[in-house]
Protein backbone atom coordinates (compact mmCIF):
# COMPACT_ATOMS: atom_id res chain seq x y z
CA UNK A 1 0.00 0.00 0.00
CA UNK A 2 1.20 3.48 -0.83
CA UNK A 3 -0.48 6.51 0.76
CA UNK A 4 0.02 10.09 -0.42
CA UNK A 5 -0.82 12.25 2.59
CA UNK A 6 -1.03 15.41 0.48
CA UNK A 7 -3.56 14.16 -2.06
CA UNK A 8 -5.30 11.61 0.15
CA UNK A 9 -4.82 8.89 -2.48
CA UNK A 10 -4.11 5.29 -1.52
CA UNK A 11 -2.69 2.82 -4.02
CA UNK A 12 -3.15 -0.75 -2.84
CA UNK A 13 -2.24 -4.07 -4.39
CA UNK A 14 -2.47 -7.64 -3.27
CA UNK A 15 -1.36 -11.09 -4.28
CA UNK A 16 -3.85 -13.92 -4.00
CA UNK A 17 -3.02 -17.62 -3.82
CA UNK A 18 -5.69 -20.16 -4.71
CA UNK A 19 -5.48 -23.92 -4.24
CA UNK A 20 -7.84 -26.19 -6.17
CA UNK A 21 -8.25 -29.93 -5.65
CA UNK A 22 -10.05 -32.70 -7.49
CA UNK A 23 -10.24 -36.47 -7.54
CA UNK A 24 -7.19 -37.92 -9.32
CA UNK A 25 -7.76 -38.64 -12.99
CA UNK A 26 -5.58 -39.24 -16.03
CA UNK A 27 -7.14 -36.32 -17.88
CA UNK A 28 -5.91 -32.76 -17.88
CA UNK A 29 -8.57 -30.14 -17.20
CA UNK A 30 -8.81 -26.36 -17.44
CA UNK A 31 -11.33 -24.28 -15.51
CA UNK A 32 -12.35 -20.62 -15.23
CA UNK A 33 -13.86 -19.31 -12.01
CA UNK A 34 -15.13 -15.75 -11.46
CA UNK A 35 -13.94 -13.91 -8.37
CA UNK A 36 -14.07 -10.36 -7.05
CA UNK A 37 -11.97 -7.91 -5.07
CA UNK A 38 -13.70 -5.19 -3.04
CA UNK A 39 -12.53 -2.25 -0.99
CA UNK A 40 -14.87 -1.66 1.93
CA UNK A 41 -15.31 0.04 5.25
CA UNK A 42 -17.68 -2.09 7.30
CA UNK A 43 -20.80 -2.68 5.19
CA UNK A 44 -20.04 0.17 2.75
CA UNK A 45 -18.37 -0.98 -0.49
CA UNK A 46 -16.27 1.64 -2.30
CA UNK A 47 -14.96 -0.46 -5.17
CA UNK A 48 -15.71 -3.89 -6.63
CA UNK A 49 -13.86 -5.45 -9.55
CA UNK A 50 -14.56 -8.79 -11.19
CA UNK A 51 -11.79 -11.09 -12.42
CA UNK A 52 -11.51 -14.58 -13.85
CA UNK A 53 -9.26 -17.17 -12.28
CA UNK A 54 -8.04 -19.61 -14.93
CA UNK A 55 -6.25 -22.75 -13.87
CA UNK A 56 -5.25 -26.12 -15.26
CA UNK A 57 -4.79 -29.53 -13.72
CA UNK A 58 -2.01 -31.55 -15.33
CA UNK A 59 -2.82 -35.16 -16.28
CA UNK A 60 -2.91 -37.20 -13.08
CA UNK A 61 -2.72 -34.13 -10.82
CA UNK A 62 -5.14 -33.90 -7.92
CA UNK A 63 -4.17 -30.36 -6.85
CA UNK A 64 -2.92 -27.13 -8.33
CA UNK A 65 -1.93 -23.78 -6.86
CA UNK A 66 -2.48 -20.49 -8.68
CA UNK A 67 -1.15 -17.06 -7.73
CA UNK A 68 -2.71 -13.92 -9.18
CA UNK A 69 -2.16 -10.22 -8.61
CA UNK A 70 -5.31 -8.28 -9.48
CA UNK A 71 -5.07 -4.70 -10.72
CA UNK A 72 -3.87 -2.07 -8.28
CA UNK A 73 -6.72 -0.22 -6.60
CA UNK A 74 -6.71 3.55 -6.17
CA UNK A 75 -8.92 5.06 -3.48
CA UNK A 76 -9.48 8.67 -2.49
CA UNK A 77 -9.48 8.80 1.30
CA UNK A 78 -12.32 10.81 2.82
CA UNK A 79 -11.48 13.71 5.12
CA UNK A 80 -10.81 12.43 8.63
CA UNK A 81 -10.27 8.82 7.51
CA UNK A 82 -7.04 6.86 7.50
CA UNK A 83 -5.91 4.16 5.06
CA UNK A 84 -6.30 1.39 7.63
CA UNK A 85 -10.00 2.29 8.04
CA UNK A 86 -10.54 0.44 4.75
CA UNK A 87 -10.08 -3.24 3.89
CA UNK A 88 -9.61 -5.25 0.72
CA UNK A 89 -11.46 -8.54 0.45
CA UNK A 90 -11.59 -11.22 -2.24
CA UNK A 91 -14.20 -13.91 -2.79
CA UNK A 92 -15.78 -16.10 -5.43
CA UNK A 93 -18.52 -14.47 -7.48
CA UNK A 94 -21.59 -16.72 -7.30
CA UNK A 95 -24.58 -16.89 -9.61
CA UNK A 96 -28.10 -16.41 -8.20
CA UNK A 97 -28.62 -20.18 -8.49
CA UNK A 98 -25.46 -20.87 -6.46
CA UNK A 99 -26.57 -18.40 -3.77
CA UNK A 100 -30.01 -20.04 -3.62
CA UNK A 101 -28.40 -23.49 -3.31
CA UNK A 102 -26.18 -22.29 -0.46
CA UNK A 103 -29.21 -20.85 1.32
CA UNK A 104 -30.81 -24.32 1.36
CA UNK A 105 -27.62 -25.88 2.78
CA UNK A 106 -27.22 -23.49 5.74
CA UNK A 107 -24.02 -22.10 4.21
CA UNK A 108 -25.46 -18.68 3.53
CA UNK A 109 -24.72 -15.82 5.91
CA UNK A 110 -26.68 -12.62 5.11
Amino acid sequence: MHYNNGSGLVHASLELTFRATRAPTRDAATYSVPYFVVVHEGAKIYSKRLYTLKFTFAPGAAATTITQSPDEIELQISNGKLPWDYQEMAGFQMTPAQIQYNQTRSRYVP
